[in-house]
């Protein structure tokens, strides 16, 4: 494994410690762990895909809960599924992307969801050689930053506006 075991960490003080009123804890253990999301502004909830079912969801740290937010994923064709996640920083809202095999269209989606809907907004559809990751709300909830992957030399960063879904890009680089 290419990383250093916590175990081991501990024994190091100088390595890993605790800022004051900070405190290190592991929140979520076992198979469903997923990585692909992330943590509210408040710390309370966490974003993920449930890897069984496809579905975005997110889990209650305090209780252990998970609630779902999605529900048209499916395993056979048509296959559809929720990828990597974004909590806006208030937690109403969660910007993902959404796997949907769209043919010579493209396969991805980013899209938006309010918590407790279940009812998304498709923001922006990728095309044949595109995947998109939501990486960065702005202040006040209405614009995210994304990261577009373009075929295998191609990357972009823009800002989308959540209300409309206009695009404005930022940068952009190709590697040869």
């Amino acid at each position: 494994e290419n990383f250093l075991p916590l175990e081991k960490l501990a024994q190091k003080k100088d390595v890993l410690a605790e800022a004051e009123g900070i405190k290190i804890r592991q929140v979520w253990t076992g198979s469903e762990v997923d990585n692909s999301g992330s943590i509210s502004a408040d710390g309370e909830y966490l974003s993920f895909t449930n890897w069984e079912t496809g579905n975005l969801m997110m889990k209650n740290l305090k209780t252990g809960k998970d609630i779902q937010l999605t529900d048209e994923t499916s395993w056979t064709k048509p296959m559809q599924w929720a990828e990597g996640s974004l909590i806006s920083p208030d937690g109403k809202q969660v910007a993902y992307v959404w796997r949907n095999d769209r043919g010579d269209k493209g396969n991805y989606e980013l899209r938006l969801i309010q918590v407790g809907t279940q009812k998304p907004t498709t923001l922006y559809f990728c095309r044949k050689d595109e995947y998109i990751i939501p990486k960065l709300w702005l202040p006040g909830n209405k614009r995210l930053i994304v990261h577009t992957f373009i075929g295998k030399d191609q990357w972009q960063l823009s800002s989308i506006d959540v209300l409309t879904g206009d695009i404005q890009l930022l940068k952009e680089k190709t590697e040869h």
